[in-house]
C-alpha cells in the first residue's frame, strides 16, 4: 500500500470523550489534524435553511472525493446515510481507453443517488462525541476504524 493509494484502508472515526470537541481543537492545534474550511463539514442545529445546508455538505464532500481531499466530517448524523457506499468503500472500478482506473461510488444528493468519482487519495475522518454513540446505529459504527480520544 502506497502513501498515493489509500483506497484499500478504512475511513476513522473519532470518538470524542468530552461534549465540547475540545479533541478537535486539541489535534488541529498540535498539528496532527488539517482542519480548514474547505475540509470540515459541520451541521448547524439551525433550522432556517437546514435542506439547503445539508445539500451544501453532501455537494462539498462529494467534490472532495472527486479531488482526492481529506474530509472530516462531525455533528452530519442526517446526511450520513447519503455516504453509504463511500463510507462502506463500495467502489466500481472503471478503465478508460488509456488504461487508467477510476473509482467510483454511489453518493445520494437529496434523494436521487449517482455514481460519483472518487479520487484514490480522499479520506474520511468521522468525529462523533461518546454521549452520541448509542443512538448510532452498529452497521454505521462498523464502517470505521475506531479512535476514542480524551483530555
Amino acid at each position: 500500500l502506497s502513501v498515493e493509494d489509500t483506497s484499500d484502508c478504512r475511513y476513522s472515526l473519532i470518538i470524542d470523550e468530552s461534549d465540547d470537541d475540545s479533541i478537535m481543537r486539541i489535534l488541529k492545534k498540535e498539528g496532527l489534524l488539517d482542519i480548514s474550511t474547505k475540509s470540515l463539514f459541520k451541521l448547524s442545529n439551525l433550522e432556517d435553511n437546514a435542506e439547503f445546508e445539508k445539500l451544501s455538505l453532501v455537494s462539498g464532500v462529494k467534490f472532495a472525493a472527486q479531488q482526492g481531499s481529506k474530509v472530516v466530517l462531525s455533528q452530519t448524523d442526517s446526511v450520513n446515510e447519503s455516504f453509504y457506499d463511500l463510507f462502506n468503500q463500495h467502489f466500481r472500478r472503471i478503465t478508460n481507453r488509456d488504461g487508467e482506473e477510476s473509482l467510483f461510488a454511489n453518493i445520494a444528493v437529496g434523494g436521487i443517488s449517482r455514481r460519483s468519482r472518487v479520487g484514490s487519495t480522499f479520506r474520511v475522518i468521522v468525529h462523533v462525541r461518546a454521549s452520541e454513540l448509542p443512538d448510532l446505529p452498529a452497521p454505521f459504527l462498523n464502517r470505521f476504524e475506531k479512535f476514542r480520544l480524551s483530555i
